[in-house]
């Protein structure tokens, strides 16, 4: 999670997002509506109780995709209650990855720079 511009004329920069502070490692399931993964649903930790949550949140908040194995048991516990699909394998987190990472490259080019 980094900047991101909010309000109308002039817009203002902001850190994070309502839920998750600047810099919060999220994880993230796969598509689940078919809607090109404009909106995600993530785990992460909230900004005020600081305990793992899991919500959805427009996807141009998360920035600087990974993939990594997870070890915590709690966000482990949050993955396996959710009744979201999962990733099949591998193969499918990078072909995935790929995409995400050319489609913010491609959207910071139209972008105006941050003063």
């Amino acid at each position: 999670m980094e900047r991101r511009f909010a309000g109308e004329a002039p817009p203002s920069v902001e850190s994070g997002t309502k839920h998750f502070p600047p810099k919060t490692k999220v994880y993230c399931f796969p598509a689940q509506w078919g809607d090109g993964y404009e909106k995600i649903v993530v785990i992460g930790r909230h900004r005020g109780s600081h305990r793992y949550v899991r919500m959805v949140i427009p996807s141009r908040h998360v920035t600087h995709w990974r993939m990594k194995q997870v070890y915590s048991p709690k966000v482990l516990r949050l993955i396996k209650d959710g009744r979201q699909h999962f990733w099949k394998g591998k193969q499918d987190v990078e072909q995935a990855l790929r995409y995400l990472l050319q489609r913010d490259i491609a959207e910071a080019a139209k972008r105006p720079p941050l003063n």
